[in-house]
């Protein structure tokens, strides 16, 4: 066990040799395993958020950069590879300092929903990711192409002018998974259902009943032939 967040860890994402965790201090901590004792060392923390930061996730093929979803309504996009070089360079000007060294500066910041930011996700090849909100809303933003196709809306990412409006949850969106394929994004809600997604177009496939409270996790199992969810507990 390892401690450096002031206040509640509330996610954490690990990739071979480095881990990311996130807290309601408003940081997100960076760590790389140390082989002899098992153990994880703080690189780093990021800061910029103004409020509590409730998801991450690592870039799942190169781990070169990572995204942030908070409170304060925004997502963020962090370099891994310019991050290790500031710390590196911090550490040789600072060698004796103990606290953790720290970076501010996010490749991008996006003001991207109404209400807080209740996920991340990478989809497996990088190029696109996607966040889920208490707005009801699951917005997919395309990396490499700089056009943000949202569900609910698209975005182009120089106007940030919405495109297309879909609508669907009844309720905040807690968690979402993309398909092993790419084409496909299920996500779980407070209104008791999961949906499915095609990614090319923007379309609910399918809206999965079934549990007697909010759905707040959700993942694809057995290569994407099936889907496993949970919910909250209700009391008889």
């Amino acid at each position: 066990m390892f401690a450096a967040h002031s206040d509640t860890v509330l996610s954490i994402d690990a990739i071979d040799d480095l881990l990311i965790s996130s807290s309601k201090d408003k940081t997100i901590k960076l760590w790389k395993l140390k082989e002899k004792d098992s153990s994880y060392q703080l690189i780093g923390t990021f800061t910029g958020h103004l409020e509590s930061v409730g998801c991450v996730a690592l870039a799942p093929k190169t781990t070169s950069f990572f995204i942030s979803g908070s409170v304060d309504k925004s997502i963020k996009v962090w370099s891994l590879k310019q991050a290790m070089k500031t710390f590196q360079k911090q550490k040789k000007i600072l060698p004796k300092k103990k606290e953790a060294l720290e970076i501010s500066n996010a490749l991008r910041s996006i003001y991207a929903h109404e209400k807080d930011i209740n996920a991340v996700k990478f989809a497996p090849n990088e190029k696109i990711f996607a966040s889920a909100s208490q707005d009801r809303t699951i917005k997919v933003i395309y990396l490499k192409l700089y056009v943000l196709i949202i569900f609910f809306k698209i975005w182009d990412s120089s106007t940030f002018s919405a495109k297309l409006i879909l609508r669907g949850h009844k309720r905040g969106v807690w968690d979402i998974a993309f398909s092993p394929m790419e084409k496909l994004l299920v996500s779980s809600s407070g209104d008791s259902t999961l949906k499915i997604w095609n990614l090319v177009d923007g379309s609910c496939l399918n809206s999965l009943e079934g549990h007697n409270g909010s759905v707040l996790k959700v993942n694809w199992i057995c290569y994407g032939l099936e889907i496993v969810s949970g919910n909250t507990f209700i009391r008889p």
